[in-house]
């Protein structure tokens, strides 16, 4: 168990600290709270990011064809976390060590695991599908004429599931439709019929 923040977070804290100092007393409650942040979620490796991951694997183990239920991350962690000989319950979650009520995450921080708790494997195919679809409409859109519209299309649908490695997206409403108007606005400019 940590005692307390590993050398890279007192690193970090520092530089927030050096790098953006307090000029009154909102800013020191905003910086103060970034470092709390820093210190109890950690950056990179040490980042309970892994945890929700693993939550979430855990959780796909148990229905892993259709999953358990979409956008119900949280609510089956909570239950699965209140039963101690449950596979959720025995991953070691290091945010606890620095805080006591940090026990909990909403979502998986991944949207390819929170898709794939939430729909199983083949929600989580479906997802792919539709992503891959939609990038080779875009690039074959891109490859025929230069257009903004398609490079735009296929940028934002490369930079969405990037970022998905880190955030799970599905449960915000505007984001998640964003990503179905981006393969649907794709095939608009397929040039083929």
């Amino acid at each position: 168990t940590a005692t307390g923040p590993s050398p890279d977070q007192e690193q970090a804290t520092a530089f927030f600290t050096a790098a953006w100092p307090a000029r009154d007393e909102g800013s020191a409650g905003r910086l103060e709270g970034l470092s709390r942040e820093v210190r109890i979620r950690g950056l990179g490796l040490t980042s309970p990011r892994p945890v929700a991951a693993r939550y979430a694997i855990e959780l796909a183990k148990q229905k892993p064809l259709l999953g358990l239920g979409y956008e119900s991350f949280n609510m089956h962690l909570r239950a699965q976390l209140d039963i101690p000989s449950s596979a959720v319950a025995s991953v070691v979650n290091t945010a606890l060590a620095h805080d006591a009520s940090e026990p909990l995450f909403d979502d998986s921080h991944n949207t390819y695991l929170q898709v794939l708790a939430g729909t199983g494997a083949v929600g989580l195919g479906l997802w792919l599908a539709l992503a891959a679809a939609g990038l080779l409409a875009a690039a074959r859109a891109l490859r025929c004429e230069v257009e903004p519209e398609a490079f735009a299309v296929l940028l934002g649908l490369v930079l969405f599931h990037f970022y998905g490695l880190f955030q799970g997206m599905a449960f915000r409403p505007v984001i998640f439709f964003l990503f179905l108007g981006l393969p649907g606005y794709a095939t608009t400019l397929d040039p083929q019929p």
